[in-house]
């Protein structure tokens, strides 16, 4: 995660980037690497509070979501922890959790995690396809109107 954020994050300071170098790469600095280093860690810090920012934030609506995931439709049926995974494929992934990951996770058969899945209106279920799999996601946004009601 932070390999990603940092290359964001310098992206979005760019020009400090290539300023720092213009500073190293000056004759009368004689290759002196110290301001490049102190820009870069000046980034690695910034985009370390991004990254936690970032995942409080996610971490605080996870929390939301899982306490109310009664209210969801069939709920008793379906199993707190579908909803739970589902809830997390939704804020920490781009693209859902696959079947096979929902069946290891909750040690369940194939056939049961189909047929809980089936249980879910399409209205709050994403399924994504991908090289042939399917993946899973509420959609948060069904949720909360939901919850608003």
């Amino acid at each position: 995660m932070i390999g990603f954020r940092l290359s964001y994050t310098v992206k979005e300071n760019i020009s400090k980037y290539y300023k720092a170098f213009d500073v190293c790469n000056d004759p009368h600095n004689k290759g002196e690497l110290t301001p490049f280093v102190e820009m870069f860690l000046n980034i690695v810090e910034l985009s370390m509070q991004q990254i936690l920012e970032t995942l409080e934030e996610k971490k605080r609506r996870w929390d939301y979501y899982c306490n109310r995931i009664s209210v969801l439709p069939n709920a008793e049926k379906i199993d707190f922890y579908l909803y739970d995974l589902l809830i997390q494929a939704a804020l920490f992934s781009n693209i859902g959790i696959s079947r096979e990951e929902i069946v290891k996770q909750l040690k369940l058969s194939d056939n049961t995690v189909r047929s809980r899945v089936k249980l879910i209106p399409e209205s709050l279920l994403i399924a994504n396809r991908q090289k042939g799999r399917k993946f899973y996601l509420l959609n948060l946004d069904e949720a909360d109107k939901l919850f608003d009601q």
